[in-house]
């Protein structure tokens, strides 16, 4: 049997039929950028959020957006984990800020009070709080931190790939005044090609990052700024607000997706050597990702890259997120001295994550448990 890592135009086909019925009648009206759709989706999400949104062409240029929202200007030190895509970096650099690499939590895969180090801190102008593989991140708990070691920082956060979740009862995106999330189609809440939405704390800060993804225009031909063209395609929209009205059957199928992945590969675990994921209580995940982590063998050697083309022979898709810390990225390099982030190196060489969509079926789960266990029992 092959089990592609991510099948995920398989999650749509129930209401497929709605989809290119809404295609149909957002190429029909004419309406390709901006509109009504664009506008819906806005205030849908900002709803569901609790903040004003603003939609934009990428979820890059969503968190390029919100930095810029925060404040972050040339020269300007942010503290970002150094486990993260690097667009969480990037984002940093493009708004003329300099980022500062901090390590994060080897269960949890985020940043964290304990992990956000006071070099990392110092001086910052603002901190990025990632939330890795469908977790949110931990606001709250970083917002405190802030209040007490940074009190001009600002908390923006990275919710590429955790909107959808809840972290004691507060959406991903809704526990920071400034959040970005992203579109792309792999993601939790992802369309069917680019975008993302920026997540705002009032009208004026909205205004401001509308104009920026319009060339700086405040009106037409008053360019106050200098921005860019960042904007959201209406029949995007039109498929994203279908897929919003799913929203909650698909989290809830993916989080009985984690689930039974938990109740096949935790009897084994411990004996295999690999480290299941969990959420913290009060936490709903939206699994973009089901992340282990595969321990180092006996004889303290790396195994799972071993592991991984093992799986790929079996039929198993699998990916790797992340394969480098990002103060180790050459790009980087100039900005990461002094950072010290052993969890992250580690991380980087021990996390495999596993196909899951909505749409999986347990017996395609059932195989991938089957198989894992069974390589790693050969791998001990």
């Amino acid at each position: 049997m092959k089990i592609p890592f991510g099948a995920i135009q398989r999650d749509d086909e129930e209401f497929r039929g709605e989809l290119l019925d809404a295609l149909r009648e957002s190429f029909l009206s004419g309406r390709w950028i901006g509109g009504p759709e664009v506008e819906a989706l806005e205030r849908e999400l900002g709803a569901f959020v609790g903040r004003e949104a603003v939609s934009c062409a990428s979820g890059t240029d969503a968190l390029v957006l919100a930095l810029r929202a925060a404040g972050v200007g040339p020269g300007d030190a942010v503290a970002v984990p150094a486990f993260s895509f690097g667009a969480t970096a990037e984002a940093v650099a493009l708004a003329g800020g300099v980022p500062r690499f901090a390590d994060v939590d080897p269960d949890s895969f985020c940043m964290d009070a304990e992990t956000l180090s006071r070099a990392a801190l110092r001086g910052a102008r603002a901190v990025v709080a990632v939330g890795l593989f469908g977790r949110a991140a931990p606001c709250a708990e970083l917002s405190a931190v802030l209040d007490s070691e940074a009190p001009g920082a600002a908390l923006v956060e990275d919710a590429a790939q955790s909107f959808g979740a809840f972290r004691d009862g507060v959406p991903s995106c809704g526990a920071s005044p400034y959040a970005a999330t992203s579109f792309y189609p792999t993601k939790p809440f992802g369309g069917y090609g680019d975008g993302g939405m920026v997540f705002l704390p009032d009208a004026a800060s909205a205004a401001r990052v509308r104009a920026l993804c319009n060339h700086g225009q405040y009106a037409r031909d008053r360019h106050e700024e200098i921005g860019f063209n960042s904007r959201l395609d209406a029949m995007q929209a039109a498929l994203l607000r279908v897929k919003f009205r799913r929203l909650g059957s698909l989290r809830e199928r993916r989080a009985a997706a984690a689930a039974r992945y938990d109740a096949l590969l935790r009897p084994s675990a411990e004996r295999v050597g690999i480290a299941l994921p969990s959420a913290a209580a009060g936490e709903s995940p939206v699994w973009a990702q089901y992340t282990v982590r595969v321990l180092p063998g006996r004889d303290g050697a790396d195994r799972r890259d071993a592991l991984r083309a093992r799986l790929a022979e079996l039929g198993a898709g699998t990916a790797v997120y992340y394969s480098a810390p990002l103060h180790s990225q050459p790009c980087w390099a100039r900005f990461a001295a002094g950072a010290e982030c052993p969890n992250a190196e580690r991380l980087s060489r021990e996390v495999l994550s596993l196909p899951l969509t909505a749409s999986i079926s347990a017996e395609e789960q059932e195989r991938v448990a089957e198989a894992l266990v069974a390589s790693l029992e050969t791998f001990r």
